[in-house]
């Protein structure tokens, strides 16, 4: 009998061992939720606010009456441009891509992420789309740099190469463009002189 009342009083002390250890558990798990939430909401806002970058530079260039959002989806970043529907094809397939590592440098700018802020855009296919859709990228890039209070503070770097010449005012002896100009064709005038 003694053994008993024994074994019942260890049962009864193992009993609330466990229901307190349960207790913090379910404590744990109520924290590890509200961080979970807290973090869940913390990347929409980011989402959302990088979305916002990604479609002023797409309406900087196509203009208003578009739209645009960024998803994530299990293939990752889907960018997403609609106008009456989703819109498709190769020159905006080249112009998304374009706007969706400006977004990125813009974000980064805004204190928002950490891109080095240092864009080389390698020859886009200005072909695929409309000499003037090509030509607001080089003035977004312009208007990005009069931000800042002067453009010795730009806190960025934007390189387009390309064999389309930009807008008028940004040619040979502008401040914007590289001189000497490159020329793939010699090898001492290719970027870091080298064929990548």
């Amino acid at each position: 009998m003694k053994r008993l009342f024994q074994q019942s009083a260890r049962t009864s002390k193992e009993l609330d061992d466990q229901k307190k250890a349960n207790a913090d558990y379910a404590k744990e798990i109520d924290k590890n939720k509200k961080d979970a939430a807290n973090l869940r909401s913390d990347f929409d806002d980011r989402l959302k606010l990088f979305s916002k970058d990604f479609a002023d530079i797409i309406q900087a260039v196509m203009g208003a009456i578009v739209e645009a959002t960024i998803a994530i989806t299990a293939d990752g970043f889907v960018p997403h441009v609609t106008r009456k529907g989703e819109l498709s094809g190769a020159a905006l397939d080249t112009i998304k891509t374009l706007a969706f590592d400006l977004a990125a440098v813009v974000s980064s700018i805004e204190g928002r992420g950490d891109h080095p802020r240092f864009l080389i855009h390698d020859g886009p296919r200005e072909g695929d789309m409309a000499r003037v859709i090509y030509g607001r990228f080089f003035r977004y890039a312009v208007e990005l740099e009069a931000a800042f209070k002067s453009p010795d503070y730009a806190s960025f770097q934007y390189l387009i190469t390309t064999t389309t010449p930009p807008p008028k005012d940004m040619l040979q002896g502008s401040r914007w463009m590289l001189d000497p100009v490159l020329d793939s064709r010699h090898k001492d005038k290719r970027l870091l002189k080298e064929d990548f």
